[in-house]
């Protein structure tokens, strides 16, 4: 009966890992979602940036140059000027925005990873449990099984002495009565 508990138990345990593995299946998924969409965003602004990057590269280094020089109002000049340092920012700001994307969708490769392990670690365990358990229970079982056979083939020898003590009883029964003829046969 003990037995039949602890793998209850075990299993019980086993089924709350399982649960837990599905929880954990459910938030791998918004996560696997979450990196889709940072993935997403990544490539959109890789493009962007690229699109920057090539336009400046026709532009060619010369631009701000020939802006200075063609310029004839000073306003003109450093509005062009502002502009082109704006770009500069806003390209900067990009490819930090593209390194924090990477670095989050590393930390989201290795949550997903750590918790897979650890469910697939901790079902292992629980697995190897209620196998130990039913391993136990089923030699316990032989071991009843071996008791129960003794028992009978006992039983059956405690049968077969007792039907012999009452022949015996029967016999003794007879030799009384034949030596109690004989008795009285001597005396008569």
């Amino acid at each position: 009966r003990e037995a039949d508990k602890s793998v209850a138990g075990a299993r019980s345990r086993l089924d709350e890992v399982r649960d837990a593995r599905g929880q954990s299946e459910k938030r791998r998924q918004a996560l696997r979602a979450e990196q889709a969409r940072t993935q997403a965003l990544l490539a959109s602004e890789r493009d962007a940036l690229a699109a920057q990057l090539r336009s400046a590269y026709v532009a060619g280094r010369e631009e701000q140059l020939r802006v200075l020089l063609n310029a004839g109002d000073p306003a003109t000049l450093g509005r062009m000027l502002g502009y082109y340092a704006y770009f500069g920012r806003a390209r900067a700001a990009n490819i930090a925005m593209i390194d924090e994307q990477m670095t989050r969708l590393d930390e989201l490769d290795q949550e997903l990873a750590a918790e897979e392990a650890k469910l697939a670690e901790l079902e292992q365990r629980r697995r190897q449990e209620v196998g130990a358990l039913d391993s136990a229970r089923d030699r316990r079982e032989t071991a009843l099984g071996a008791l129960q056979t003794r028992i009978a083939s006992r039983n059956m020898e405690l049968r077969e002495l007792r039907s012999n003590a009452a022949a015996l009883e029967r016999l003794v029964e007879q030799l009384r009565a034949a030596i109690d003829e004989f008795d009285a046969g001597e005396v008569a």
